[in-house]
């Protein structure tokens, strides 16, 4: 970093000689929906950003390639013989609540930090699914009910279960932009299953 200009909102900064790449280090915090939409408009983009190096271009050209090809950025979702895995571009609450909704609906969930793979799910269970959905058959806290962890501040190991059920329902968990996704989900198959059957 050469400088910052905090009238103008700016950090000046020069590329780096070494050309080392960065690590980071420490627990791994909550992730924000709007990280996870830039990330896929990086990947979904074809422009070059000038201030990386040879070697990060490479990188991100062949991220965008990967993602083009599995089917991350469109359709969505990728279906093999006994799991069907979603990309539904959603931050941690977002994907928790995606999580817990399965588990409710009796499916066998597996999540990363950017998909969620129902196990021994067919393309039409996983319908009915999202569905379920989006009609919003659950409420936050039938979905708080089943978390697995439910301590998260520094005294919430005094609360009593039910109190952090509800606490959780309210601060954790993101109803309504799951049910937006399994919506967008719900057309995307909706569209990609009448394409298949005109071809």
């Amino acid at each position: 970093m050469d400088d910052i200009n905090t009238v103008g909102k700016l950090v000046l900064v020069s590329p780096s000689k070494g050309g080392k790449t960065q690590t980071f280090r420490g627990a791994a915090g909550e992730i924000h929906n709007r990280v996870v939409k830039e990330m896929r408009a990086v990947l979904s983009d074809v422009d070059e950003m000038p201030y990386l190096d040879g070697s990060a271009q490479t990188l991100l050209k062949t991220a965008r390639v990967m993602a083009l090809r599995a089917g991350v950025l469109s359709p969505g979702f990728i279906v093999r013989e006994e799991s069907v895995q979603w990309f539904p571009w959603l931050g941690s609450r977002g994907l928790l609540t995606l999580e817990l909704h399965a588990r409710c609906d009796g499916l066998v969930p597996e999540t990363d930090l950017l998909s969620i793979t129902y196990k021994k799910a067919s393309l039409d269970r996983w319908r009915h699914h999202l569905e379920s959905i989006q009609r919003g058959d659950r409420t936050a806290l039938d979905l708080a009910q089943h978390m697995v962890v439910k301590t998260f501040e520094k005294f919430d190991d005094a609360l009593a279960e039910d109190l952090l059920d509800v606490a959780n329902a309210h601060d954790r968990l993101d109803l309504a932009t799951a049910s937006s996704r399994a919506e967008q989900a719900l057309n995307t198959l909706r569209n990609h299953t009448t394409a298949n059957t005109v071809t």
